[in-house]
């Protein structure tokens, strides 16, 4: 089955662009960097059915510690669809140029 080279660049596009957000994201995070002026100075910290205040240090620290067990995931598999669609790209290239 050919996959037409539309949906190919399409997917490609996708993933890179998902992957260089996630990195971007995951960045801003892990280097404690706030995007948004409007941020309160407490967080609740919701688990199993029980919430209590967190300051904004602690936050950052557990939303890098989530943000590395969930954004490696991704970038392996945006990575991967982005060999993949470099491998194609150069097969292409050498069938065409001989």
């Amino acid at each position: 089955m050919k996959i037409p080279r539309s949906v190919l660049s399409l997917l490609s596009i996708l993933s890179l662009a998902g992957f260089c957000l996630g990195f971007v994201l995951h960045a801003l995070t892990y280097f404690g960097i706030d995007p948004g002026s409007s941020v309160p100075t407490t967080f609740p910290l919701s688990a199993r059915g029980s919430s209590h205040p967190i300051t904004k240090a602690e936050f950052i620290k557990y939303s890098a510690y989530w943000a590395r067990m969930t954004s490696s995931h991704w970038m392996a598999v945006c990575s991967l669809i982005a060999m993949e669609f470099y491998d194609y790209l150069r097969r292409r290239v050498l069938k065409l140029t001989g």
